[in-house]
């Protein structure tokens, strides 16, 4: 165990594995999908420690990050679009030697909660399949594997030096004096071999538009885009969207749910 973290696989434990668990193993680094929907547990505030719902819309999302080296996911709130992105992380992390992931969001409290979730996860899988673990703070986290996941905050002089194999930008229709164009033009071109996976729901005509409408022009890059309806989520239908709009209004609906900037 780490630090006494019965939940965590310390660097020292010898953990051997069957001949089944051998074939899981080989499953999950094959398939992040199966992987996601079989060993990710989320907390539900009805039923507890869960698996990941195996909707039409996730399983889209999952391949959609995985086959594009460009990602943007635009979805309604809270329709699982961090999770899903969290969870491919962990994947990465878990199943990639020496590689590097970059957390990026407006500010540092909020990216310090992504990794809170991740590790929360983490902590959730069993034992023979984890990654032994060295480090395990609020900032970052590395495994025996060589892989590192680190947090920063949105700005540019964070991102100097760094050289990641993911670029993961959550929420970013709600940055603020971030230079979107420097990060394209220069970061990108640099880390020419990143993955980049930004996902958010709209706000209004910033950076995060220019991007679903393909207004920067990025060399040997372009970005594909997911979208998805509030209906194709389980549970939303026109009751629930009369509902819904009665109690936030009409032009929040349409930003928050229906995914329109304004």
């Amino acid at each position: 165990m780490y630090l006494n973290n019965p939940l965590l696989r310390g660097n020292k434990d010898d953990v051997k594995l069957d001949s089944w668990q051998i074939g899981e193993l080989i499953k999950c680094i094959e398939s992040p999908a199966y992987f996601i929907l079989n060993y990710i547990k989320i907390e539900d505030c009805d039923m507890g420690l869960i698996n990941i719902q195996p909707r039409e819309y996730i399983l889209d999302a999952i391949n959609h990050i995985h086959n594009n080296l460009s990602t943007i996911l635009k979805f309604p709130r809270q329709s699982g679009k961090s999770l899903i992105c969290d969870a491919y992380l962990i994947w990465y992390l878990m199943f990639h030697y020496n590689s590097n992931i970059v957390l990026i969001d407006s500010k540092k409290i909020l990216v310090k909660e992504q990794l809170r979730r991740i590790k929360s996860m983490i902590s959730k899988l069993p034992l023979w399949l984890q990654s032994p673990i060295l480090t395990w703070n609020e900032q970052s986290i590395k495994l025996s594997n060589g892989s590192i996941s680190i947090v920063t905050a949105a700005n540019l002089t964070s991102l100097r030096g760094l050289s990641p194999n993911i670029f993961y930008l959550n929420e970013f229709a709600y940055w603020d004096n971030f230079d979107c164009e420097t990060f394209l033009s220069e970061y990108l071109p640099y880390n020419h071999n990143a993955k980049v996976i930004i996902n958010s729901t709209p706000n209004k005509f910033n950076d995060f538009w220019k991007l679903c409408n393909n207004r920067y022009k990025v060399s040997n890059r372009k970005f594909k885009l997911l979208s998805i309806n509030w209906n194709d989520v389980p549970g939303r239908d026109d009751s629930w969207k009369a509902k819904t709009i009665n109690k936030i209004g009409i032009n929040r609906f349409k930003k928050e749910y229906e995914c329109k900037f304004n």
